[in-house]
């Protein structure tokens, strides 16, 4: 067998002897006997094995960027711990983090951020099979009237390839969202804070006038 040093196979040294032995019969037809050896001992079934290791898997983590701003004039706004959240969802089956238990949804929720810029990440994904992986990434919602939440959804794409020089995974992260160009950087998700709009109370008072 020939080596071609392929990463991750491996190959047999073993020679095969082959011996063709043809007589010719009493009917004047030729008849053909083969017999195999292999390194010496005879065999009825030659046969060459080889052996395949996978390579060991590649990791991948996903997130976003978290911005907060005033929507007067667009100044920082810190981040509260566990201010906002963020849920990443696989499509078909693809591997999620560890946190996730076997689920093929996760929520986290912000650090806190005085600069009111932040990363959110979801955990070190596991992948042991070359394929393409797709995600999405949503913020919830809040229940705060004065923030204006972006729920445009985010699709992830994490393609792992295979080096067949090497024997190792590659991989590439791909970010997507409508109306914009992808990208293999994590993309922001903006807030903005627009201060209450000033109530008003009107006072009614009454005046009691007696004699005294």
């Amino acid at each position: 067998e020939v080596n071609d040093g392929k990463a991750g196979y491996t190959y047999s040294d073993k020679t095969v002897n082959v011996t063709v032995v043809v007589t010719k019969e009493a009917n004047n037809k030729l008849k053909a006997d083969v017999s195999y050896k292999i390194d010496g001992a005879a065999t009825s079934s030659p046969t060459l094995a080889n052996t395949y290791t996978k390579p060991n898997p590649t990791t991948a983590e996903l997130g976003v960027k978290k911005s907060y701003v005033n929507a007067d004039g667009g100044a920082a706004m810190a981040i509260a711990e566990g201010q906002f959240s963020f849920v990443l969802t696989a499509k078909n089956n693809a591997p999620m983090p560890e946190a996730a238990k076997g689920a093929d949804t996760m929520t986290v929720t912000t650090n806190a951020a005085a600069s009111g810029k932040t990363d959110v990440l979801f955990g070190s994904i596991s992948y042991t099979e070359a394929g393409t992986y797709t995600y999405t990434i949503e913020e919830e919602k809040g229940s705060n009237a004065s923030i204006s939440y972006d729920t445009t959804p985010i699709t992830a794409t994490v393609v792992i390839g295979l080096d067949e020089t090497t024997n190792t995974y590659t991989k590439t992260i791909i970010y997507s969202r409508e109306g914009e160009e992808p990208t293999g950087n994590l993309l922001t998700v903006t807030n903005k804070y627009t201060k209450p709009t000033p109530g008003s109370v009107h006072i009614v008072a009454n005046k009691t006038y007696k004699n005294a």
